[in-house]
């Protein structure tokens, strides 16, 4: 899958507005239409990140 610049786009806001903690999410893809919807991160602590 290649992502549209949009895409990226939309992951780096992401992740920026919930900085410190990770950012969680999923891209939807039909055909050749993507969408990224953003995630709720359930760790308490920015340091409770999965790895």
């Amino acid at each position: 899958m290649k992502l549209s610049k949009l895409i990226i786009t939309e992951i780096l806001a992401h992740a920026e507005h919930v900085y410190p903690y990770e950012a969680c999410g999923l891209i939807v893809q039909c055909g050749r239409k993507q969408r990224y919807v953003r995630g709720r991160n359930q760790a308490l602590e920015p340091e409770d990140i999965s790895r």
